[in-house]
């Protein structure tokens, strides 16, 4: 490697003439207070600006520490071992090949540079070198080429998706290669004519343990079968059966994990109602069930889905409406994926999608923007919707508005209207697509509005939540991008809509902000951190209005550990306990993290990374249920999509005096944990009257 370029180390700011003052007369002393107590004196943050030709095509953090910066604009690659303040081309690629980067999602020492031809680049210790290996086919490129085991003791298990193209428009060709050693050797071919293959195994299994499926195609130009071996395809290779026919078994439209879920998507003849699509669902990869959704007419004929893996024991699923492209229904699984209720209709599908929902990083805890005026998006296709933020604390079960801050920042009552109720809700713009840097559980940073609906972005100012978004405070007037660090103490914002000079900056949770002069004018483009929060070290990068030596692009380090004391000690934190709308538990739970105590003038960093839950303290109460399979809520109750039918054996002698058993028309969370002996029995059966 060599060195991109000399960086300057900037001092935002400088010393009063007061701190120069004492400075002169008590040399060794820190900053001293006119009662003769000595304090620690706050220091600056610091900033180092290194520049850029182009804006990175991806962003990556290895670990705490490494970053890569790929430009795939001029095929180079960047990397930095101290968050981003100093960085250094990686000259063991020829200059302009790199076309792709990519991090190994089990195993924060490995990541591959792919160029667009047969030779490819491979650090097994974060950057620091690299060794090139060859595949048979260049990489496809619309989909990921590479599918990591997820066994970290088996980090060198990839499987490879190549393909070679001739001069006719339809003669590509596709092939999967495998390598077990991290292309130290090379690898070898898994199996011709693939769409797609993973590695599928129960990693509690020793025998299924390397299972790898693939979407084989079969002749079709867009269906296929599912292949499956334990073996690499030497001595095992199966069909997949569905237990639905050939038909559905050589029907497959694409399969994808999502979390714990092996989903399959297959074409469908309609039943009566035309062509659609059916979804395979199995977590083990050996036994596979439909997917079943509510009886509802709309429901009878899907064309597409939306995978979302964000719940914490089920399967998300957004399904486009028949009447309008612009929303989705969300719907959400039992614990195996099989039967579906409807969490919320009409989720808003921005332009550009994907969904408009945004789970965060408190457990169970999720956003998302519902389309208010339904029918006049129905009737009129070009008209922009009007949406709504609501928020749940039990992975979708409930869901309900946002509760505006009391006052704005400058004190004063919102300005709502005759009806507060309706028109004084907070809305934020959730942004699926834009990058959302890492929070602390608890903490939501973003930019929305307290209104009826919400305002265009240019309108909008920047809120905060320390309380996974139970209450709000308004903390700076317009949209602003935003990051957090060291658990939530250091909070740093900087202007979205135009270029600027300076961040604001907090080192108390948000209570106080301070201006920080960043010595360049840019337009920012992205804020971050290191991946978990616990991070004293920023960047960001943004575009100059002028070119620095002809580059264009700077990328802005900020140091905040001069703001910050010592490391914290035991006496330093508290406990702070996730809450749910209603109850003081989520999720049958009692989950605790650790959080520095307001007076306190310390770091956090990753010494207090634990958390932990108070097992069997939570009684089942009313919110860790939600609506059965072919229930749906009806003015705060589940009613059934279809009436009760009466067992053949009962209500035959007396109809008068007979009941007879009845799903309750609720069930348990999916994942919840609570306390069911003495608590709610809310999905227990009902008895129910045979002459109702």
């Amino acid at each position: 490697m060599r060195a991109l370029f000399n960086t300057a180390l900037l001092f935002a700011g400088a010393p009063s003439l007061l701190d120069n003052f004492v400075r002169s007369i008590c040399p060794n002393a820190a900053t001293i207070s006119f009662l003769g107590v000595q304090a620690r004196e706050v220091g600056i943050p610091q900033t180092t600006i290194s520049y850029f030709e182009q804006l990175p095509t991806k962003f990556r953090y290895l670990n705490s520490t490494t970053v890569f910066y790929f430009d795939s604009s001029t095929g180079a690659v960047y990397v930095s071992e101290d968050e981003a303040k100093s960085w250094l081309l990686v000259d063991s690629v020829p200059s302009g090949d790199a076309a792709d980067f990519i991090e190994h999602p089990y195993d924060n020492r490995i990541a591959y540079i792919l160029t667009r031809g047969i030779k490819h680049y491979t650090t097994r210790d974060r950057g620091r070198t690299w060794h090139s290996f060859e595949v048979p086919m260049p990489p496809i490129r619309d989909i990921d080429p590479l599918s990591f085991h997820a066994n970290p003791e088996k980090a060198g298990y990839v499987l490879y998706q190549g393909t070679q193209c001739g001069t006719e428009a339809d003669s590509c060709i596709k092939e999967t290669f495998y390598t077990t050693d991290g292309f130290s050797t090379e690898p070898k071919r898994l199996l011709s004519r693939t769409v797609a293959c993973l590695f599928a195994g129960d990693l509690d299994s020793e025998e299924h343990e390397d299972l790898i499926v693939c979407h084989h195609n079969s002749g079709s130009p867009s269906l296929g079968v599912l292949l499956a071996s334990s073996d690499f395809f030497v001595d095992e290779i199966r069909e997949i059966d569905f237990g639905a026919g050939s038909r559905a078994n050589r029907g497959v439209l694409s399969f994808l994990r999502v979390n714990q879920f092996l989903t399959v998507n297959v074409v469908s003849d309609g039943g009566g109602f035309g062509p659609g699509m059916v979804v395979y669902v199995t977590t083990n990869a050996k036994q596979w069930k439909r997917a079943h959704f509510p009886s509802s007419a709309e429901l009878k004929r899907i064309f597409f889905f939306n995978f979302m893996g964000d719940m914490s024991a089920a399967l998300a699923i957004g399904i486009p409406s028949l009447h309008s492209w612009r929303y989705n229904g969300l719907f959400i699984s039992d614990v195996n994926g099989t039967y579906y209720v409807e969490s919320l209709k009409h989720i808003h599908l921005p332009n550009s999608g994907p969904l408009d929902f945004r789970s965060l990083r408190s457990p169970s805890v999720a956003l998302a923007n519902q389309v208010e005026n339904v029918v006049e998006v129905e009737n009129d296709w070009e008209l922009e919707p009007k949406v709504r933020t609501v928020i749940t604390y039990n992975d979708g079960a409930s869901w309900n508005p946002l509760d505006p801050p009391p006052l704005d920042m400058h004190g004063r009552p919102w300005d709502c209207g005759h009806h507060r109720a309706q028109n004084c809700s907070l809305h934020l713009h959730l942004n699926p697509k834009a990058h959302n840097p890492p929070t602390p559980p608890g903490y939501i940073l973003g930019v929305g509005s307290v209104s009826g609906t919400l305002l265009p972005y240019e309108e909008c100012d920047t809120y905060l939540s320390r309380d996974a978004g139970k209450s709000w405070m308004q903390v700076r007037h317009g949209p602003h991008k935003y990051a957090s660090g060291d658990s939530g103490n250091i909070l740093v914002l900087v202007n979205d809509q135009q270029p600027t000079d300076h961040v604001r900056y907090s080192t108390d949770a948000g209570v106080s902000w301070q201006k920080l002069k960043l010595d360049v004018t840019i337009r920012v483009h992205l804020l971050t951190t290191a991946p978990g929060a616990t991070s004293q070290q920023f960047m960001l990068i943004g575009t100059l209005p002028n070119t620095h030596e002809n580059k264009r692009i700077a990328v802005v380090h900020i140091d905040f550990s001069p703001t910050q004391g010592g490391q914290c000690t035991e006496q330093d934190v508290e406990k702070w306990y996730a809450q749910g709308r209603e109850t003081d538990c989520v999720m049958g739970q009692k989950q605790w993290f650790w959080r520095r105590k307001p007076e306190r003038d310390c770091y956090m960093g990753t010494a207090f990374n634990e958390r932990g839950a108070d097992l069997g303290a939570c009684l089942c109460t009313d919110a860790d249920f939600g609506c059965d399979y072919n229930y749906v809520l009806q003015a705060g109750q589940c009613a059934p999509l279809q009436s009760d039918s009466i067992p053949e054996s009962a209500c035959l002698d007396n109809p008068n005096e007979e009941e007879y058993k009845v799903l309750s028309g609720y069930r348990l969370v999916p994942g919840n944990a609570c306390k069911r002996e003495e608590g709610n029995m809310k999905d227990a059966p009902v008895m129910k009257s045979c002459v109702e």
